[in-house]
């Protein structure tokens, strides 16, 4: 009798999906989604685990704080060109052809400048961030060497962003495979000849990588569409940056900072590295968790513009709700488990994390919190109400900084049960965004 209803549940599954041209095209859309995001997540999995056994404590961790203070630099880079020109792209591409070809040529413009300015001013503040914020002084010369990473970042996101506007997931896809190629070669090859050092190489080489085969699949897939990228055009589009780019970016900035600020904390602590080198640990595997919302975001957020330029307001409506509890499952029976299988996982990057795996159950719980309200963000981005999404991550990063200056002191089980509370708080107001954005979408 359960054969025979699974079977009627399968036909009843397959049957709404032929006839739901949107969840059709998401579906597609979600599965290269999941191909690239799955290699790349898989290969850095395996550099860090052969990071964290090659590389002392002290050295996995400084890795890690490294790592968070070039994220805060590359939101200024990115400057939100990659979501921008997913939405943009998506919405003209059809329409109005010679517009997204000005939209892409300004973004990869853009890309190149604040990648470039970015990269310098990593170089700038490396001292005084290593030896004032993070009480850290030996990390000046290495987070200095760093800066590369923050130019080749900015190109290589705005490339795949641009692909998602132009719905080319397939060719997304083999970027992101290139790219993982290019982690597992250079960052373990790296680390085994040149330790530290060798991993921030490896980095800097894998993501150049990516950022110049992406920029071969942009043109390409522009030209198979029938849209000519025009820079010079471009720079009369730059008022996007302002109306979209910009407050997307704010809303970025205010919660990378609260994340590294968290962990400055940590690190200032003594013997604080060595916590940043458990939290690191169990960052990958938090990292593993938003894998489903990373996947969803680039076609949900190209879909959903479509939806909401063309006035499908309740079909937009209708996709979000099924992306909101898909990823409520998908996340649950994921988070469950790796918590079974904590201890053996934290071992995998050595005896000495074997102890910690609560701190890694306490970031499963973030993970799924994050996960469960990630949809509504890109509803938000769809609806082009980016200063209520800022709105949102203030209260957010707000949230993170009260609990870690509370829980700093229990190192990195403390850091990590901040981050879950702070994720707790943003899934009750995310909620009632979600109310307001349906009602007004239905």
């Amino acid at each position: 009798m359960s054969s025979v209803r699974i079977g009627a549940f399968v036909a009843r599954s397959r049957a709404r999906v032929e006839n739901s041209p949107m969840l059709k095209r998401l579906l597609q859309a979600t599965a290269w989604s999941l191909a690239g995001v799955a290699v790349s997540r898989a290969a850095l999995i395996v550099a860090s685990i052969v990071a964290a056994r090659w590389l002392d404590r002290e050295s996995f961790g400084a890795l890690g704080i490294i790592q968070s203070t070039l994220g805060m630099f590359q939101l200024v880079a990115n400057l939100g060109l990659g979501l921008t020109a997913t939405k943009f792209v998506a919405e003209l591409r059809q329409t109005d052809p010679a517009r997204a070809g000005r939209i892409v040529g300004m973004s990869q413009l853009a890309a190149f400048v604040l990648g470039t300015v970015t990269a310098l001013a990593v170089a700038v503040a490396a001292k005084p961030l290593a030896d004032s914020a993070l009480a850290q002084p030996g990390l000046a010369r290495v987070l200095a060497l760093s800066a590369p990473l923050v130019f080749f970042g900015s190109i290589a996101g705005t490339q795949l962003g641009i692909l998602a506007g132009f719905g080319a997931f397939r060719r997304l896809a083999a970027v992101q495979a290139v790219s993982a190629l290019g982690t597992l070669v250079f960052v373990v090859t790296g680390v085994v000849e040149f330790g530290l050092n060798g991993a921030i190489g490896g980095l800097i080489a894998a993501i150049a990588v990516q950022a110049f085969a992406g920029w071969i699949a942009v043109r390409h897939e522009a030209k198979s569409q029938g849209v000519r990228i025009d820079h010079v055009g471009g720079l009369r589009e730059t008022g996007v940056i302002g109306r979209f780019s910009i407050p997307a970016t704010l809303a970025s900035l205010v919660a990378t900072p609260a994340v590294w600020a968290s962990q400055a904390i940590l690190v200032r602590n003594p013997g604080g590295l060595g916590d940043m080198a458990v939290l690191n640990a169990a960052n990958q595997w938090f990292g593993v968790m938003s894998v489903l919302p990373m996947i969803l975001a680039q076609p949900s957020v190209s879909i959903l513009a479509e939806r909401y330029s063309s006035g499908d307001r309740a079909g937009a409506g209708r996709l979000i709700m099924g992306v909101m509890k898909l990823s409520a499952v998908a996340s649950g029976t994921l988070a469950l488990v790796f918590a079974a299988s904590s201890p053996l996982i934290m071992r995998l990057y050595g005896p000495v994390y074997a102890e910690h795996a609560n701190v890694l159950n306490v970031s499963l719980l973030a993970g799924f919190l994050f996960v469960v309200q990630s949809p509504v963000g890109n509803l938000v981005v769809a609806s082009g109400r980016m200063w209520l999404g800022l709105a949102m991550n203030v209260a957010w990063g707000a949230a993170l900084l009260g609990a870690a200056f509370m829980l700093g002191g229990y190192g990195a089980l403390g850091i990590a049960a901040a981050r879950a509370i702070a994720y707790l708080l943003h899934l009750a107001w995310s909620f009632g965004a979600m109310l307001v954005l349906l009602r007004k979408a239905v």
